[in-house]
C-alpha cells in the first residue's frame, strides 16, 4: 500500500487598515531585510506594510514575519 501524500501551506487573515475589510492568503509570505513585507486589499487596492496583530503569537514567538524557514513539516 501506498502512504498518504499531502503539502504544507500556512495560512494568513489579513484585515485591511483602510477599508477594514478582510481576506485570506495561503502560502509563505518572505522576510526581505532591505524592505518591510507589503499587502495590497483586494477590496480597496490600499497597498501598506503588514504587521503581526498585536497579541498574536506565530511560531510561539510574537511580532514575527514567516519565511519558509519558519515551516516545519509535522512527524
Amino acid at each position: 500500500m501506498s502512504s498518504h501524500e499531502y503539502t504544507w501551506e500556512t495560512l494568513f487573515h489579513f484585515n485591511c487598515g483602510e477599508c477594514s475589510n478582510w481576506w485570506s492568503y495561503a502560502g509563505v509570505l518572505e522576510s526581505n531585510q532591505l524592505r518591510s513585507p507589503t499587502m495590497t486589499c483586494p477590496h480597496c487596492g490600499y497597498k501598506t506594510k503588514i504587521k503581526l496583530k498585536e497579541g498574536s503569537v506565530l511560531n510561539g514567538e510574537a511580532e514575527q514575519v514567516a519565511s519558509p524557514s519558519d515551516c516545519k513539516s509535522p512527524v
